[in-house]
C-alpha cells in the first residue's frame, strides 16, 4: 500500500476574506503620550460597547503599525465591516482620560498603499 499524502485544498480566492487597511491619526488640544497597549485596550472597550461580543468577534481586526511620535496607526479589518469600523473609530473621543480626535488619512486594500498615502 502506498503512502497517501492528504493535501489540504486552499480556499478559492472568492471565498477568502479580504482585508482593508485604515490609516488613522490622533489629534489632541494638549500634548499626550499613549502607548500601544493602552490604546489597544481603550479601542477594544470602545469596539465592544458599540458592536457587542458577537459582531466584535467577526471584525477580525488588528493594529499593524503604531507610531507613538506621530500618533498614527494602521488598523486592519475585513471588508465586510470596514465602514462600521471607520464609524466606530471616528466616535472615539477619549483615550486614558485625554480628549482626542481621530482623522482617517487613507483606506486601501494593501498595507503598502496605506503607508505611501499622505
Amino acid at each position: 500500500m502506498k503512502n497517501l499524502k492528504l493535501k489540504a485544498n486552499p480556499l478559492l480566492p472568492t471565498l477568502r476574506e479580504n482585508n482593508r487597511y485604515i490609516r488613522v491619526n490622533l489629534y489632541s488640544a494638549k500634548p499626550f503620550i499613549v502607548s500601544k497597549k493602552d490604546f489597544e485596550i481603550s479601542l477594544q472597550r470602545h469596539l465592544l460597547s458599540i458592536f457587542g461580543e458577537l459582531a466584535f468577534s467577526k471584525l477580525n481586526y488588528s493594529i499593524s503599525d503604531f507610531d507613538v511620535a506621530k500618533k498614527e496607526f494602521i488598523f486592519r479589518t475585513n471588508t465586510e465591516f470596514m465602514f462600521d469600523v471607520i464609524a466606530c473609530l471616528l466616535l472615539v473621543s477619549e483615550i486614558n482620560n485625554i480628549k482626542v480626535r481621530p482623522k482617517i488619512i487613507s483606506v486601501s486594500g494593501t498595507i503598502k498603499k496605506v503607508r505611501e498615502a499622505k
